[in-house]
């Protein structure tokens, strides 16, 4: 057990493997909580399919979208998305 911090300063004791899980996933929680904001649509017959694909996709734009802020994009990531895939289609 050991003492931990919460974001707003109040200590509680907690085990350390539960600490160490905290400190260390918070950017996969953080992903995931992005990418439930803007899912794609799951709209296929097989749900293996819409697991895998559409999961993968979410996650693809969410690091691209991470990597576009990173790098100092200046217009919307959306507008770029959209332009993007109607210049290949």
């Amino acid at each position: 057990m050991g003492m931990v911090k919460n974001r707003y300063g109040v200590e509680k004791m907690k085990p350390e493997e539960v600490a160490l899980y905290n400190e260390q996933m918070s950017g996969i929680d953080r992903a995931d909580q992005l990418i439930s904001y803007y899912s794609s649509p799951e709209k296929t017959i097989r749900w293996y399919k819409k697991v895998i694909i559409f999961h993968l996709l979410d996650v693809a734009v969410q690091n691209s979208h991470y990597l576009w802020k990173k790098l100092g994009g200046k217009s919307s990531f959306r507008e770029y998305i959209i332009k993007d895939l109607k210049w290949h289609f």
